[in-house]
């Protein structure tokens, strides 16, 4: 079920205080199945807005929360929710510089893909459609 992130799963799980076992079998796996959703999905919700995070950030999450030291047991997921929406963003930013850096690398190079134009070529075709229109005015359409 959970894989290589089954003793990560049973530790962040024993944070709500689920001991002894037998006692709280239900509560154990409703928390495991609530863990496996955001594992398998990687989509979650906090305060009414939606967040997706990569397969490797919820066992990133999971392991940051596991190494903090809580004082009373957790009661909900809000925590390692927190944690992940900062993973997801750092994702996501990471994400988006690639993205800038692989559009910066091929502008440089002139490489760009069908739909896309280079700068020199955009100005080409705007100068000769301004010219063009430029040439039409004062004359009668027909």
């Amino acid at each position: 079920m959970f894989g290589p992130y089954a003793r990560l799963v049973f530790e962040y799980v024993e944070k709500f205080g689920t001991n002894p076992i037998r006692m709280k079998s239900r509560k154990i796996l409703r928390r495991m199945s609530e863990v496996s959703k955001l594992l398998s999905s990687g989509r979650f919700s906090y305060l009414k807005r939606a967040y997706s995070i990569s397969r490797q950030g919820v066992p990133a999450s999971l392991s940051v929360v596991n190494n903090k030291h809580f004082e009373s047991p957790l009661e909900s997921h809000n925590y390692l929710k927190k944690v992940m929406i900062q993973v997801a963003e750092r994702q996501l930013k990471e994400k988006r510089d690639a993205r800038d850096r692989d559009l910066r690398k091929r502008g440089s190079q002139g490489r760009f893909s069908d739909d896309e134009i280079s700068i020199g070529e955009f100005a080409r075709q705007t100068n000769r459609d301004v010219v063009s229109l430029a040439g039409m005015i004062g004359r009668k359409m027909p």
